[in-house]
């Protein structure tokens, strides 16, 4: 499993960036997710998809509510249950990629383990990144060794060059991949997750939680 971004970013994603005071599903996958690896702290959280603290304690609640996160001086971190529950979904975040994909300054690529046959209805996990702020998005599935996008396909898109992120992070027959970009990574880390939910709402998984 990949590991969570680095800290040497953390003056990037804060320049300039208004924090809002809602958060969403996909705020609570991503939180659900970056306390996978270690506690994180409400602080970072914050910076890293662009709520504000308050959200943030809010958002965590309803995760400790649910049984599937705790907290401590530390920060959050994922009970057994909320392990084993991020283990099934086989999310993966490389976090931010070199160079420039599709539209945005600021691509970043999700991997789902073993999902690429949820993705059927192609413009709606697009559709869903987009309409949560991304500047662009091409979700793609490994199928026989190959590359497709059903999305690019259905528009006649040329494929952007995918060779070398499918090598570098290992994305095999069988799983999902999503890349978006917006102008900074809090956006274009929640339209990746949003995607992933509408993949996921198409596998017919749903999430433990609500939210208005």
């Amino acid at each position: 499993m990949v590991g969570p971004i680095g800290d040497t970013r953390k003056e990037i994603y804060s320049r300039n960036r208004v924090l809002d005071r809602r958060y969403g599903s996909a705020h609570l996958l991503y939180i659900l997710w970056r306390c996978s690896f270690s506690r994180v702290s409400r602080q970072d959280i914050s910076r890293e998809i662009g709520i504000g603290e308050g959200s943030v304690r809010t958002a965590i609640k309803q995760l400790v509510d649910l049984g599937l996160a705790d907290t401590a001086r530390k920060g959050v971190g994922q009970t057994p249950a909320g392990k084993q529950f991020m283990h099934d979904l086989g999310i993966e975040f490389p976090g931010e990629l070199p160079g420039q994909a599709v539209n945005g300054p600021c691509n970043v690529l999700v991997i789902v383990r073993d999902s690429g046959h949820m993705m059927s209805s192609y413009i709606s996990t697009r559709d869903a990144a987009m309409m949560s702020g991304a500047d662009g998005c091409i979700p793609f599935r490994i199928t026989d060794g190959k590359c497709n996008s059903p999305f690019y396909d259905f528009m006649g898109f040329e494929y952007p060059e995918l060779e070398p992120v499918i090598g570098n992070y290992r994305i095999h027959d069988g799983d999902a991949a999503i890349i978006c970009g917006a102008r900074d990574f809090p956006i274009a880390t929640v339209s990746a997750f949003s995607a992933v939910l509408d993949l996921l709402e198409e596998g017919k998984i749903a999430m433990p939680w609500s939210c208005n």
